[in-house]
């Protein structure tokens, strides 16, 4: 099988809405002789974050000395970007073979998928850090957490939980509370468990951590000191369990990252790695698509949802400006729209917004946003100029037109449109 056609093969399975039980994904790993047993897992559940934690602590722990196999969702460009080992991404050629091998051995009565897309590329990730047995796995949730296929392994060496908002709740429910008790699904018995402490979700865990005997370990913010920081960074320090502090140089302008990066301190000295090693490995981390600047004055972020979209704006409003600020956004229509599109509203932090579509069924059309955008009624109108476009490319090549020095374009609202963005800054 060639790479193209195990990307026929894995683009052609569906979604997750069409997901498999985990009693039934545990019995697939049975038959497929358990890739995860012996795999040393940290698993990683949460609504915002946990892409960026599980990067952090690859690159602690790929410091301290170990070996890190990372599986994370979605990719930007590649979908090779999921699977990696010590920060490099599975070969064309193993990716390739084990999805022929998936394929052969994956059995299902007719007319009913093997595996949905998410299951499958968990399955080759997991035979793939079979065959490599890195130190560590870190593994993301796609969806949740009780239920996610993730959740599948027998066994969890640390299990992790980010901040949570309000996302997918079409699946996780409505209410804060009822999403954390679907990521608290992730704690294990007797195994070390670190999660955000916030006001709403923290009842939640910790019940649920004491029905299961999961041993809770708090990650608290409130004393980080934001400290001077160079040009296209950010520096903060905090107290560590040894009694002094971290000083923290992260190489992004992204103010949420400052959390995420607590976050991964705690896990890290969870499982005792040095504060050196933690301090190095946060300071050569890169997670692309946040605040990720890919050519001077050019941001792109992945902010899907109006959580997102709120810490975002922050982060602009942070940038140094000398001319305007330019927006393309573009949205999916399971997420919170109208909130995102009032938090965009309210800040008037641009002088255009450019609503765009992206190469997806779930993409809400350029104009249904712009027409929902001019609508609103509440909050201060910022009397941007607004536009919209069938797709990403025309949004892009019309506000780069018309970009000068010591302007700042931006694009966000969705992980898709960052990887589109990301293609086009290469022509």
């Amino acid at each position: 099988m060639t790479f193209q056609e195990a990307l026929a093969v894995i683009n052609g399975l569906p979604g997750f809405s069409e997901k498999h039980t985990i009693p039934a994904l545990q019995a697939r790993l049975e038959e497929l002789g358990s890739p995860d047993a012996g795999l040393k897992i940290i698993h990683v559940a949460g609504t915002n974050g946990k892409g960026s934690v599980c990067n952090y602590l690859s690159e602690i722990l790929q410091r301290a000395g170990y070996h890190v196999g990372l599986f994370t969702s979605p990719h930007l460009v590649d979908i090779r970007e999921r699977i990696r080992l010590d920060g490099a991404e599975i070969s064309e050629a193993d990716f390739a073979r084990l999805t022929g091998q998936l394929s052969e051995r994956l059995q299902s009565p007719a007319g009913t998928p093997a595996a949905t897309y998410f299951e499958f590329l968990l399955l080759v990730a997991l035979l793939y850090y079979a065959e490599r047995r890195p130190d560590y796995l870190i593994l993301e949730c796609g969806l949740g957490g009780r239920l996610d296929p993730t959740n599948a392994v027998r066994e969890v060496a640390l299990s992790v939980i980010t901040h949570i908002a309000r996302d997918h709740t079409q699946y996780l429910g409505e209410t804060i509370p009822e999403i954390a008790a679907e990521k608290a699904g992730i704690l294990r018995p007797g195994t070390p468990a670190v999660y955000l402490r916030e006001a709403e979700s923290a009842p939640v865990i910790e019940r649920r951590a004491r029905e299961v005997g999961a041993l809770l370990t708090a990650v608290e913010t409130g004393d980080v000191r934001r400290e001077p920081a160079a040009a296209g960074q950010l520096a903060f320090s905090c107290k560590s369990r040894y009694d002094d502090r971290y000083d923290v140089r992260l190489q992004t302008q992204a103010e949420y990252q400052i959390q995420n990066a607590v976050i991964a301190i705690t896990a890290a000295e969870v499982l005792g790695i040095s504060r050196s090693d933690i301090e190095w490995g946060l300071f050569r981390a890169h997670w692309p698509g946040r605040m990720e600047q890919l050519q001077p004055g050019f941001y792109v972020d992945g902010a899907h949802n109006a959580d997102g979209v709120r810490v975002f704006l922050q982060s602009v409003e942070r940038i140094p400006l000398q001319g305007a600020r330019r927006l393309i956004f573009a949205a999916a229509a399971d997420k919170q729209v109208a909130e995102e599109l009032s938090l965009l509203r309210e800040s008037g932090l641009f002088a255009e917004i450019a609503f765009t579509g992206y190469d997806s069924p779930r993409a809400v059309p350029g104009e249904t946003m712009a027409e929902r955008y001019l609508a609103q009624e509440n909050g201060t109108d910022p009397a941007c100029a607004v536009e919209y476009y069938d797709d990403s490319a025309s949004a892009f090549q019309a506000l780069m037109a018309r970009h000068r020095e010591g302007d700042l374009l931006f694009a966000a609202g969705s992980l898709y449109l960052v990887g589109e963005m990301k293609k086009y800054d290469q022509f």
